[in-house]
C-alpha cells in the first residue's frame, strides 16, 4: 500500500505547491537576535480546510473566531503569533481579534467580493475581509504592509508602528511564482524586517513620479500633439505608450541627456499616432520638464523629513532639468546623483551602485539608507536586489494601469509602504 504521507527532506510549509509564507518580529516577545513572533501561511487559491480545536472551557477569542471561520470549509491561510495567548480578555478581546482580521486582510488583499471571510488564525490574530481588494501580482503585492496603532481595537502589544511579515517563498517552496515576489533570504533582508523608519539616517529619492507629478506634466506637454491625433486615446493609454518608447530609448541611448531623449520620444510618438507635427514640437516637449508640477504634499513632506534625515536624489534626469524641478520642492538636498552623472538610466544597477559608492565615501553605511520611490520597475525592484531598504510611495494606489511607468516583470516587496509622501511623514511621526 503506498504511503499516504510523502516525507520531503528539508521541506517546509511552502514545499506544497501554491503556498507563500513569511514571519517577522512585531514586538510581542522580548526583542533579541533572530526572534520572530508573527507568522503567516498563505494559499494562492482557496484551500480545503480541516481543523481541530481545544476542548477547554476557557477559550481565547482567536479560537472562537477561528472555529467559526473553519466552518466555512475553505480558507486562504493562517496567521499566528507567539508570546501572547490572548485568553481571559473578555468582549474587548473578541473585538481586537476581529479588528486584527480586518487590518491584516486589508493589507494582504486576498478576499474576493461577496465571499465569506477567507483566512483563519491562532493566538489572537484572525483574518477576514468584507470587501474586495484585488490580489494581482502586477498591481498589488500580497504583503502585509505597515500597521497603525491609530486603528480602533488594535491589541496593545502591536501598537508600536511596525510592519508585518514580507511574504516570500520559503526555501524549498515548489509552487511560488518567481515573478510574484522577490525572496528575502539575505541577512540584510532579515535585518530590514525589524527596522523602524526612525532607524535610518539617509533617505534617497526618485524624483519624477515620486516628488514631481510627471504623469500630469507629460500628458499636458503632449496635448499639442494629441490635438492632431484623429482618435485621441485616454490619459492612461497615452502614458502607457509613452512609457514603452521612453524605456526603449533609455536602453538604446543611456548616455543621451534627458531633454534630448524626450525630443526623440516625441518624434516617435508622432509617428506612432500618424500625427502631423515638426521638430519644433519635439524640442518643446524635450524642454517641458521644467514645467512639470510637484505633488501637493512633496515640499511640506520634504521640509519635515529634512529635520531628521539626510536627503539625497537618485534621478533619471539631467542636472539642468532637476534644478528647475528642485525650485518646486523647496529643500536643499545633501547630494544629487543624476543619469547625466552616471551615464545610464534606472533600472540599470549601475545607478544604484553609483549611489552606494558615493554615499559610502560620505561615511554612510548601506544599512542606514532607505530608498524612497514610486516605481517598482525603476527603483523598488533594483534597489531590493542590491539589498537596499525601500519605501514604496504607491502614488497610483487603487488605479488599474501603470501609467507612465513600465509594467515590471517581477514585483518586489518593499520594506515599507505608503500611498503618498504625506502618508510617509505620518508614519515617521507615529514612530517619534
Amino acid at each position: 500500500m503506498p504511503a499516504l504521507v510523502e516525507m520531503i527532506p528539508d521541506g517546509g510549509v511552502t514545499s506544497a505547491k501554491g503556498f507563500l509564507a513569511g514571519a517577522t518580529y512585531a514586538g510581542l516577545k522580548t526583542q533579541g537576535e533572530g526572534v520572530l513572533d508573527v507568522g503567516i501561511l498563505l494559499s494562492e487559491v482557496p484551500a480545503t480546510l480541516a481543523a481541530t480545536f481545544s476542548t477547554n472551557k476557557i477559550l481565547s477569542p482567536s479560537v472562537t473566531l477561528s472555529r467559526e471561520r473553519a466552518g466555512q470549509g475553505t480558507a486562504r491561510g493562517v496567521i499566528a503569533n507567539s508570546g501572547c495567548a490572548n485568553c481571559c480578555v473578555g468582549e474587548q478581546g473578541l473585538t481586537d481579534a476581529k479588528e486584527m482580521a480586518d487590518l491584516a486582510a486589508e493589507h494582504l488583499a486576498v478576499n474576493p467580493m461577496g465571499q465569506a471571510p477567507s483566512l483563519v488564525a491562532d493566538d489572537g490574530l484572525m483574518l477576514h475581509r468584507r470587501h474586495v481588494v484585488a490580489r494581482n501580482a502586477q498591481r498589488h503585492d500580497p504583503v502585509a504592509h505597515r500597521l497603525s496603532g491609530r486603528r480602533r481595537g488594535l491589541p496593545p502589544a502591536l501598537r508600536q508602528p511596525r510592519h508585518l511579515a514580507r511574504l516570500h517563498p520559503v526555501h524549498g517552496g515548489a509552487g511560488a511564482d518567481p515573478g510574484l515576489l522577490l525572496p528575502a533570504h539575505r541577512e540584510e533582508d532579515r535585518d530590514q524586517m525589524t527596522k523602524r523608519l526612525t532607524d535610518f539616517k539617509v533617505l534617497t529619492f526618485d524624483t519624477y513620479g515620486t516628488l514631481i507629478d510627471w504623469e500630469s506634466g507629460i500628458f499636458n506637454a503632449l496635448k499639442p500633439l494629441l490635438e492632431n491625433v484623429a482618435d485621441e486615446p485616454g490619459r492612461d493609454a497615452v502614458l502607457e505608450i509613452f512609457a514603452q518608447y521612453e524605456t526603449a530609448q533609455e536602453r538604446a541611448t543611456p548616455d543621451k541627456l534627458y531633454p534630448e531623449l524626450l525630443s526623440v520620444v516625441h518624434a516617435q510618438l508622432r509617428s506612432h499616432w500618424g500625427a502631423d507635427g515638426n521638430g519644433e514640437l519635439d524640442q518643446q516637449f524635450g524642454q517641458s520638464v521644467a514645467h512639470w508640477p510637484a505633488f501637493p504634499d512633496s515640499a511640506e513632506s520634504l521640509a519635515y523629513l529634512k529635520q531628521h534625515y539626510q536627503l539625497v536624489i537618485l534621478s533619471n534626469i539631467d542636472r539642468g532639468s532637476f534644478a528647475a524641478s528642485n525650485e518646486k520642492l523647496g529643500v536643499e538636498f545633501d547630494a544629487i546623483y543624476t543619469a547625466e552623472d552616471i551615464g545610464s538610466y534606472k533600472p540599470d544597477p549601475r545607478n544604484f551602485e553609483y549611489l552606494l559608492e558615493h554615499l559610502i565615501r560620505r561615511g554612510v553605511d548601506k544599512a542606514d539608507i532607505l530608498h524612497t520611490a514610486q516605481s517598482q520597475y525603476h527603483d523598488i525592484v533594483p534597489a531590493t536586489e542590491l539589498g537596499i531598504a525601500t519605501m514604496w510611495i504607491e502614488r497610483r494606489h487603487g488605479k488599474e494601469s501603470y501609467g507612465a511607468t513600465p509594467k515590471p516583470e517581477k514585483v518586489a516587496t518593499p520594506t515599507f509602504h505608503a500611498t503618498s509622501m504625506a502618508d510617509f511623514v505620518r508614519q515617521v511621526k507615529e514612530e517619534r
